[in-house]
């Protein structure tokens, strides 16, 4: 899955226009960026916490994020796929 990083809510990490490839194969572990479905959108996030099937993901630029801080937990299957490339930390 190749997705184009839309906005500024993921940098430094992943500009805007970047692109990245998502594994729907690979479990998804804390810290892990993920392509969320939320709402008609798929958005790129990190994952901050798991609690049993919700999840609590994050923008890594977070005054210019909107992410589990305004919507809260997300149900587990709204993970699409987690990133593999380009690696990130």
């Amino acid at each position: 899955m190749i997705r184009r990083v839309v906005g500024i809510s993921m940098q430094p990490v992943l500009s805007p226009g970047k692109l990245v490839i998502g594994s729907k194969r690979r479990q998804p572990i804390i810290g892990n960026l993920v392509i969320v479905s939320y709402g008609n959108d798929q958005i790129i996030k990190r994952l901050a916490k798991v609690q049993g099937d919700k999840v609590y993901i994050i923008g890594d630029n977070e005054d210019h994020s909107i992410d589990s801080r305004s919507y809260g937990w997300l149900s587990k299957d709204s993970i699409v796929a987690t990133v593999i490339w380009p690696r990130v930390k």
